[in-house]
């Protein structure tokens, strides 16, 4: 009865739909997940204006960031994967979440930042970082040009709607309209 269990448990792991991400090589090693990128909502439910959140891979490049943590947690790391947020009006970057990963993508440590703990830092020129900002921008680009082609539609409904009823309103004061 074990068996025939755990024979279902594992054929419904390999059965359920997975969540696909689309890896973009930004730079040698970092990936952003081109699907995970949108405004970044905070803690509280709130909208950031010019603020966008992602998720990216970094792969280990042997630095010193990598050889420290392989040291500390004495197994080998592979990539990180991070929620990162760039905010747009100051030119910044900081990771919201932060997963580590070790061979054959064992998962070795997880940290999420709260709104208040988030590290900002700014945007160098010429680093992973920078490439991740234009092609964060790219996206920014194609939703607010969405989002103002959607206003543009309520707005112009909105106008024909007043124009309607004006004009039922023009009617009905109209003395040639009114029952005599």
């Amino acid at each position: 009865m074990k068996k025939l269990f755990l024979t279902f448990l594992f054929a419904m792991f390999i059965i359920t739909p997975s969540f696909a991400s689309n890896w973009i090589e930004v730079s040698t090693g970092v990936f952003v997940d081109g699907e995970s990128i949108e405004p970044y909502i905070n803690d509280f439910g709130n909208e950031e204006s010019d603020k966008y959140i992602f998720w990216t891979k970094r792969m280990n490049n042997n630095g010193y960031k990598y050889t420290s943590l392989e040291s500390y947690y004495k197994k080998k790391i592979e990539y990180f994967v991070d929620k990162e947020i760039i905010d747009f009006t100051h030119k910044r970057i900081a990771i919201k979440s932060n997963c580590i990963y070790g061979v054959n993508s064992e998962l070795i440590n997880r940290f999420d930042y709260a709104n208040q703990r988030i590290d900002w830092k700014y945007i160098i020129p010429d680093t992973p970082e920078q490439e991740l900002y234009k092609e964060v921008l790219k996206t920014k680009i194609s939703v607010e040009k969405e989002r103002k082609r959607l206003e543009d539609l309520r707005l112009e409904e909105e106008r024909k709607k007043a124009e309607a009823e004006a004009e039922k309103l023009e009617e009905m004061n109209n003395p040639k309209f009114k029952k005599r």
